[in-house]
């Protein structure tokens, strides 16, 4: 099975990652013209973000608060 290809089930697996996912791609902003699960897309945007929303904190500050806002867009969905 290679990365990005469509599974006979209907799931793709993300190059990134490289787990299987059904919902609807995301673009990458690192990777032109690739499509990746809706996680690592969240993670590319949040990272794009950092300087505007977290550029102060550390690191570890940067992964606690990436991971609360990860936790409450998937609670809403």
């Amino acid at each position: 099975m290679m990365c990005g290809e469509y599974v006979v089930e209907g799931f793709q697996v993300c190059p990134i990652c490289q787990k299987r996912y059904s919902e609807p791609p995301a673009l990458s902003r690192n990777h032109l013209g690739m499509s990746i699960c809706p996680d690592c897309g969240t993670d590319e945007a949040l990272e794009a973000a950092r300087p505007m929303i977290g550029g102060n904190l550390t690191d570890a500050g940067w992964a606690e608060l990436k991971a609360e806002i990860i936790e409450k867009t998937h609670r809403r969905q």
